[in-house]
C-alpha cells in the first residue's frame, strides 16, 4: 500500500512537470512535445536492503516516533546475529575438514602397514597392489581438493567483479 503512495505522488509530481514544460510549447507542436517529454522522464527506481525505502523510512519515523531507531536497530541485530552464524559455520566445517584429513591420515597409513604385512608374509602383489592403490588415492584426493578449492576461489572473484 505504501509502493502505492510512492507512485502515485511521483507520477503527481511528473504530471505537474509535465504540465509546466507543455506551457512553454507552442500548441502546433504540444503532442509531440509531450511524448518526448514522456518519455525523458520515464524513469523505474528499485530499492532492496533489509531496512525500508527513505521515504517510507521517514513516514514510519512521522507515524510512531522512535520507529525508524527500532527498525535500524533490528537491522543492526540482524546483521550481527549472520556473522555469528557465519563465523560458526566456518569454523565448524574447519573442524570437520580437519577431522576427516586426520582419519584419512590414519587410513593411508594402517594401509601402508597393512601392506607391509602383505609383503612380510610373502604375499608381495598384494601388499604392492594395496600401497599402490592407497597413495594413488591420498596424491588424488589431494589434487582434486585443490582443484576445488581453485575453483571455488575463482568463482567467488568473479562474482566480486
Amino acid at each position: 500500500m505504501e509502493e502505492k503512495d510512492l507512485k502515485s505522488s511521483q507520477d503527481e509530481k511528473q504530471a505537474e512537470l509535465i504540465d509546466k514544460i507543455l506551457d512553454l510549447v507552442p500548441e502546433d507542436r504540444k503532442n509531440d512535445a509531450a511524448r518526448n517529454v514522456i518519455m525523458l522522464l520515464k524513469q523505474e527506481e528499485r530499492f532492496e536492503g533489509p531496512i525500508p525505502h527513505p521515504e517510507f523510512f521517514e513516514r514510519y519515523e512521522n507515524t510512531l516516533p522512535g520507529s525508524a531507531e527500532r527498525i535500524l536497530s533490528m537491522a543492526e541485530r540482524q546483521q550481527s546475529h549472520r556473522i555469528e552464524m557465519e563465523k560458526k559455520v566456518i569454523s565448524e566445517g574447519l573442524v570437520k575438514e580437519r577431522r576427516g584429513q586426520i582419519y584419512g591420515f590414519v587410513l593411508f597409513i594402517l594401509c601402508l602397514i597393512t601392506s607391509v604385512v602383505f609383503i612380510y608374509f610373502g604375499l608381495p602383489k598384494f601388499g604392492g597392489i594395496l600401497a599402490t592403490i592407497s597413495a594413488i588415492a591420498v596424491v588424488g584426493l589431494f589434487l582434486g581438493g585443490k582443484i576445488v578449492v581453485r575453483k571455488n576461489l575463482n568463482k567467488k572473484q568473479k562474482d566480486l567483479l
